[in-house]
């Protein structure tokens, strides 16, 4: 008869296994961050084309009753207040990561999102800027092409 531990195995993780277990959680992690990090940049953009379209029918609909996009009268209307707006300090978006501006004339319009400070958008290299026009031209500032920056 033997005592001890003579012929037992023993249970445990060693160094390689652990090592190994840390890489491979690294690397499925540093995925994860990177691919949430565009989705975001993602739902980003969207709030962006979200506030261009809206404040686009708001124009379109002032176009319609003043038959000119930068109404003048009377003072105390929604268009004035929305063209005043817009090409003053703009727009903030819902989530506030984008500011709205325009340059607005009788017969035309620029609408133009850019990120604002401490939005969270500032740092997307890829569209840094989204813009359209009374035409529904759409435009994108960045290295990104345009049908990236607006789907």
């Amino acid at each position: 008869m033997q005592f001890g531990t003579h012929g037992k195995r023993e249970r445990g993780v060693t160094l390689i296994e652990l090592m190994v277990a840390l890489v491979v959680v690294s690397i499925l992690a540093s995925v994860a961050v990177g691919s949430y990090r565009q989705y975001t940049l993602r739902a980003g953009r969207a709030e962006a084309m979200t506030a261009l379209l809206q404040a686009q029918n708001n124009l379109e609909r002032c176009f319609t009753r003043f038959n000119r996009y930068d109404p003048t009268l009377p003072e105390d209307d929604a268009c004035v207040t929305l063209a005043d707006n817009l090409e003053g300090d703009g727009i903030e978006t819902e989530g506030g990561r984008y500011v709205i501006t325009a340059a607005l004339d009788a017969t035309t319009y620029r609408l133009q999102a850019d990120p604002r400070a401490g939005g969270g958008m500032t740092d997307d290299a890829r569209c840094t800027q989204l813009a359209i026009d009374q035409a529904g031209q759409r435009d994108s500032e960045g290295s990104a092409p345009l049908d990236e920056c607006w789907r």
